[in-house]
């Protein structure tokens, strides 16, 4: 009874963690598994990736502005992806951050997934290292989550993170937050070959 948004790591409504350290290339891969949910075409990156139902994708940029959207080619209109940069908002807490993500997931109802790259970025900087800030920000993500599906719809996260080569910055910075995540996977670039990154799937809960 389980559906899969891609291949067996991104669950319908489940909570998919993404990290690697800075510059290794999250937002690429973020914004590519948010294309293929929002096309419902397989996503390449997993081999072995079958087609799905598209669905809804709300993309929040902490990072990028419209300008750097246009450089990479993210300006062309995917449907179903809705997209907002650094230049539309500026949240000073994670509380400003899950309210207005309600907000726009309830202006149009139904399964959807909400990709937040990437949380340390925020002005309220979530680090995974700090168990406080990261107990907050999942309590908000599951309230979330539990609305939509008392709705009958599903609301799926895909969060991406820094954090160093080490998994402990994941899984033990804030236990709580790791063992609520449905999957997480790390990014890494393949020593003397900087065009290729592996994928390492850290925890996928029933795998």
């Amino acid at each position: 009874g389980i559906e899969y948004l891609v291949n067996q790591y991104v669950r319908k409504g489940g909570f998919t963690v993404i990290y690697a350290e800075k510059g290794v290339g999250k937002s690429i891969f973020a914004y590519q598994i948010a294309m293929n949910i929002a096309e419902g075409t397989p996503c390449k990156a997993f081999p072995g990736d079958t087609s799905h139902t598209s669905q809804r994708v709300i993309y929040f940029d902490a990072e990028m502005d419209d300008g750097d959207y246009a450089e990479r080619g993210y300006s062309a209109k995917v449907a179903n992806l809705e997209c907002y940069t650094r230049d539309e908002f500026d949240y000073y807490t994670s509380e400003q951050m899950l309210e207005d993500i309600e907000r726009v997931i309830s202006e149009s109802p139904g399964d959807c997934t909400v990709v937040l790259d990437c949380i340390s970025s925020y002005k309220f900087g979530a680090s995974v290292s700090r168990p406080v800030d990261m107990k907050k920000f999942n309590r908000g993500i599951d309230i979330i989550r539990k609305r939509a599906q008392e709705s009958n719809y599903a609301v799926s996260f895909i969060v991406v993170t820094h954090a160093s080569k080490s998994d402990k910055d994941v899984q033990k910075g804030c236990q709580e937050f790791s063992q609520n995540a449905t999957c997480i996977l790390s990014l890494l670039e393949i020593e003397g070959h900087g065009d290729f990154r592996t994928i390492k799937v850290v925890r996928c809960r029933g795998k």
